[in-house]
């Protein structure tokens, strides 16, 4: 509001000096919001340019003995009392605007009209995070951190407002705590412990939600910058515009940023894995291995993401960081980039779990940490490595 009131004011001087005169309206404001102001001299000018002009009426008056036009109505504000709105438009001066506004300038006033209304439309967007006002978004995706399971005691750290306000703003749908039934189907899916899935929403890494008309559910940090969603029925989403069939559909930006990084502050042992359903895995193992007061769980959302976010590497200065790497070359390849940094960053001590010889129940070859769910009781019998996982 405080831009909008000063550029009246610079309206007003320019129009009392007859600099922008009868411009439409709108060119007039955007003009006035444009050039340098300088409040104090222009308050000044305006003094001396009134001083003047009254020194005007009444030499007109002197000679004619008749009322000088620019008296009535006062459009530049010679006598602040003349009309019977002239207080009003004193200190509202649009009101004079309107007043003097012809017909013809409308065809002339849409596009500067609807361009500044874009722009006010924006600042006003744009200055809503400097004061610390709640997005629709943000509202929308409060943490789901009000309770946590059985077993989990050490507790989350409290996050700052300037943490969980999103930069920009994310049409994300309603995120919720799963239900029962939601908790056993998912877990069904994949081979993790409904207990598992409790302690990723009690951390608060894991919601529930409807999103194109499916049954969904969504992994995302307190950052709430970043969210990745899958159908609850396993299925890949339906294609849409230009976005293909696929497996997850992500919302927001900051993929270099590690989901859970803020999270595992209180930890001294973190499961560094790739993607939504390696981090369910690891809270299904720390669960199941009875480590929720000592392990953390992360996730890079992509072998893609090499590089991490600086900010986010500080925090595992002094950790111990397992790495849970796919066996693909795009896996393997991230996690040598993705160990060498979490080194230079601090971290006591970086590792990185073999998933090699992983046999599945039905019979295939596994490749990542959520297949280790799944894993062959031959398998897990004759492989000890398997037998405990996390750090």
């Amino acid at each position: 509001m405080a831009p909008v009131w000063t550029g009246l004011r610079r309206l007003r001087v320019l129009r009392d000096r007859r600099i922008v005169g009868n411009v439409p309206p709108w060119i007039s404001l955007h003009f006035a919001l444009v050039i340098p102001f300088d409040a104090g001299a222009a308050d000044a000018a305006t003094a001396q340019a009134q001083a003047a002009a009254r020194e005007n009426v009444r030499s007109v008056q002197n000679a004619t003995g008749r009322t000088h036009p620019l008296q009535k109505g006062d459009p530049i504000g010679l006598n602040p009392n003349a009309g019977p709105d002239g207080i009003w438009a004193r200190w509202i001066p649009a009101i004079g605007w309107i007043r003097s506004h012809q017909t013809p300038w409308l065809q002339g006033d849409r596009m500067p009209g609807i361009t500044l209304a874009a722009y006010l439309l924006l600042a006003a967007l744009g200055d809503a995070p400097l004061v610390n006002l709640p997005t629709k978004s943000a509202s929308r995706v409060g943490c789901l951190n009000d309770w946590r399971p059985h077993g989990d005691s050490n507790p989350r750290p409290h996050s700052s407002p300037c943490v969980l306000a999103p930069k920009r703003s994310l049409r994300v749908p309603r995120l919720r705590p799963g239900s029962l039934p939601e908790l056993r189907e998912l877990g069904d899916q994949r081979g993790f412990l409904v207990e598992g899935l409790r302690l990723a929403m009690a951390r608060g890494m894991l919601h529930f939600c409807e999103l194109f008309g499916q049954a969904a559910w969504c992994v995302a940090d307190q950052r709430r910058e970043l969210f990745e969603f899958r159908r609850l029925d396993g299925k890949k989403w339906d294609a849409y515009g230009r976005l293909p069939n696929r497996k997850s559909h992500c919302l927001g930006h900051g993929k270099r940023w590690p989901i859970g990084t803020l999270e595992s502050v209180p930890y001294p042992k973190v499961a560094f894995v790739e993607g939504a359903p390696d981090l369910l895995a690891a809270f299904h193992f720390i669960f199941a291995e009875e480590k929720t007061d000592t392990v953390a769980a992360v996730a890079a959302l992509g072998a893609s993401n090499r590089h991490l976010a600086p900010e986010s590497l500080a925090l595992f200065a002094g950790k111990h960081v397992r790495l849970f790497p796919h066996r693909d070359e795009a896996g393997l390849a991230a996690s040598r980039a993705w160990a060498r940094q979490l080194k230079e960053a601090g971290a006591v001590r970086v590792e990185a779990f073999d998933l090699s010889g992983l046999t599945l129940a039905c019979g295939d070859e596994g490749k990542d940490l959520a297949d280790v769910a799944q894993i062959d009781p031959d398998c897990f019998e004759t492989t000890r490595k398997f037998q405990e996982v996390m750090p």
